[in-house]
Order: C-alpha cells, then sequence, then structure tokens
C-alpha cells in the first residue's frame, strides 16, 4: 500500500471499531485514472471492510449537477485554489457567476484539481 492507502487503512480500522463501514463515497465525476486509481489501491481495502465503493456523480452532465446544486440551497465555497485559476479566490462562492468567469480551460468543477470546495449543506 502507498501512504494514501496507508492512512485510508489505518483510519477505516479505527472507524470500523465503533462503526459499520458499508461505503466509500466519492464525488469524482469524470476521471477515469481516479477512479481507477481508487478502485486498485482503495478497493481491496473496502473488501476487507465488507464495504463497497460508491460513485454516485460519475458521468452525470454538469448541466445536471449544477441544476441539482441551485435547487438544493447548499452553500459552496472555494476552499483552494491552484495558480492557474487566475481572478478566483478562496472564500468565493462556487455559483453559475463564478462558473461563468472561470479561465478557459479549467474545468467547470475543477476536476482537473484546478480547485477545491467546501459545501455547507444549511
Amino acid at each position: 500500500l502507498n501512504l494514501i492507502s496507508k492512512r485510508v487503512d489505518n483510519a477505516l480500522n479505527l472507524i470500523s471499531k465503533s462503526a459499520r463501514v458499508s461505503r466509500l463515497v466519492f464525488g469524482d465525476l469524470h476521471l477515469s485514472s481516479v477512479r481507477s486509481w481508487r478502485d486498485l489501491e482503495l478497493g481491496p481495502i473496502a473488501t476487507a471492510l465488507g464495504a463497497a465503493l460508491h460513485y454516485p456523480l460519475w458521468e452525470i452532465p454538469y448541466a445536471d449537477l449544477m441544476a441539482d446544486l441551485i435547487t438544493s440551497g447548499a452553500r459552496v465555497t472555494i476552499s483552494a485554489v491552484d495558480k492557474a485559476c487566475d481572478g478566483l479566490s478562496v472564500g468565493d462562492s462556487f455559483d453559475q457567476s463564478l462558473v461563468a468567469r472561470l479561465p478557459a480551460g479549467v474545468d467547470t468543477f475543477g476536476e482537473g484539481g484546478e480547485f477545491h470546495t467546501l459545501v455547507d449543506p444549511k
């Protein structure tokens, strides 16, 4: 196991002492390489716990994701920004106006690591 996998394994083993772990849920949208890594590295850890890997957002069209996000009323805030995202700052609200001003080549939902978000479901 690599360092990340070891840390996940340790954390899940600690959690499983007091709660049943049935699923590991990921918000991956479309990057097959990331999903493949999770399947390869974290799949065996999940299986050992009797859990499954779950990707509920996988390949859902971005327009649908944005509509669901708006409808939910959740507050989403930028929590980290790559240097390539000129004009975005930590603390900015992630909404349609932010998406409209993203630099060319930046994934709408930051799937390439361009930025990260924190969701407050209210």
